[in-house]
């Protein structure tokens, strides 16, 4: 991340957890990728597979979402 330009000097939190990018990114890349889970509404279902409860909140899932774009979607290759 630091030769792209983006370091991450803080570990983004969720709901008072890190979230944990690389399982985020195993998750969205094994439903197609960001495009394709955006697509076709399934943050939600990948908030809860990141072990963020049954019934997630908006904001919980937009944050999650929001994690992604950020930290992840740079080296999205589906």
């Amino acid at each position: 991340m630091e030769e792209r330009g983006t370091p991450i000097n803080k570990v983004p939190v969720v709901c008072n957890r890190d979230l944990d990018l690389h399982k985020l990114y195993k998750v969205v890349i094994g439903r197609g990728g960001y495009n394709k889970v955006t697509n076709s509404s399934q943050w939600k279902s990948v908030t809860v597979k990141m072990g963020f409860g049954s019934m997630p909140s908006t904001s919980t899932i937009n944050l999650v979402k929001q994690g992604y774009k950020k930290y992840a979607l740079q080296i999205d290759t589906a």
